[in-house]
């Protein structure tokens, strides 16, 4: 196993067998994991973090709280959407957009979308199939995360994520939540995109919605006829054979290849030929003299380019 050891100087310890002073804020509390994680974050003058540990689990813990730090709020509103809680703690009337897709839904039909979409025997795969070190690296970034939302809870980074830090929806996280959030990424281009759709979707105009015993009713002869029709061709001939009377995965006839004859150019005469050179030559002869014109003022002195 490939140890997941990034080098960086110290700036911040986050250890599970003690606490540690965050610049600008109070003291962290320990988590209380019995020296479970050992993670160093040091933060570069432009705030990107690097983190720095011997195991998955503990860089997990690293990259949770440091994501934390820097996108609570967005996070947190992410997993209260694929919990299928948006009405609940948002509004029945309030509405989002999927940046990466476009799709926008108000918030009960994201609600109906992910309780649907995203319920335990959907999720139950993933969870199974993780890779092991993975799922240490979940494990650890829910107690890094987690541990910033009690730090938070307790009255800790003054000022900050004003957004959520006094919201219903701020709370703890479970490696669930974050297997619930690997299933939504894997949805962005796909299911999500019909989010509308798929809520709102409707038995057909006519046909038995399956309620109060109710079923769909059978064709008539002229309708099967008609659907015949429009699954073999438009005059209601064979695909294959272009006779009438069956469709072309009936049809017995022997398939036949026929190829395209070659696309033919009819040659050039010869004074096209010598109008093509003589209009080549002079757009050589005009590019080899503007260039540089030693009349114009328009020429550059350009010096050459040192690479050290």
């Amino acid at each position: 196993m490939h140890s997941p050891r990034l080098i960086a100087p110290i700036a911040m310890l986050l250890a599970a067998c003690g606490s540690s002073n965050v610049p600008g804020n109070q003291a962290p509390s320990t988590p209380g994991a019995g020296g479970k994680y050992d993670v160093t974050i040091t933060r570069t003058s432009l705030g990107i973090p690097h983190l720095k540990a011997n195991d998955f689990g503990s860089i997990g813990y690293g990259y949770g709280y440091a994501h934390a730090e820097d996108n609570l709020c967005v996070v947190m509103e992410d997993i209260v959407t694929i919990n299928g809680n948006r009405a609940k703690h948002m509004g029945r009337d309030g509405s989002y957009t999927i940046v990466p897709n476009g799709v926008t839904a108000d918030n009960v039909t994201s609600d109906f979308y992910w309780k649907f979409a995203a319920n335990d025997e959907a999720i139950a795969p993933i969870t199974a199939n993780t890779d092991p070190d993975f799922q240490k690296v979940t494990e650890g970034f829910v107690d890094g995360f987690s541990r910033y939302v009690r730090e938070i809870k307790q009255g800790g980074h003054v000022g900050r994520h004003e957004a959520c830090r006094n919201s219903t929806w701020l709370r703890e996280i479970t490696p669930k939540d974050m297997y619930k959030r690997y299933f939504r990424l894997a949805l962005i281009a796909s299911g999500s995109v019909f989010i509308n759709e798929i809520a709102n979707a409707a038995p057909p105009v006519g046909g038995g919605s399956g309620d109060g015993g109710e079923s769909t009713p059978a064709l008539t002869p002229a309708q099967r006829a008609a659907l015949q029709r429009e699954m073999t061709h438009a005059n209601g001939d064979c695909l294959r054979c272009g006779r009438p009377g069956h469709m072309a995965r009936e049809c017995t006839a022997p398939v036949t290849k026929t190829e395209p004859a070659p696309e033919t150019k009819p040659a050039p005469s010869a004074t096209a030929l010598a109008a093509r050179k003589a209009a080549r030559k002079a757009a050589r002869k005009a590019a080899r003299y503007t260039c540089y014109d030693e009349d114009s003022d328009d020429n550059m002195d350009l010096a050459p380019m040192e690479l050290g």
